[in-house]
């Protein structure tokens, strides 16, 4: 990923276990390469 790369995450429904596995593998990776994330609340 390039710096100032946007993901767009949404987790359709139903179980969310791979998907939090999959974060909690991720993203300190990419903390680690100085990487900020932002929750956006969208209406």
């Amino acid at each position: 990923m390039k710096k100032a790369t946007i993901i767009l995450s949404h987790d359709g429904g139903g179980g969310r276990g791979q998907t939090v596995a999959a974060y909690q593998t991720v993203l300190p990776q990419l903390a680690d390469q100085e990487y900020v994330f932002r929750t956006i609340f969208l209406p």
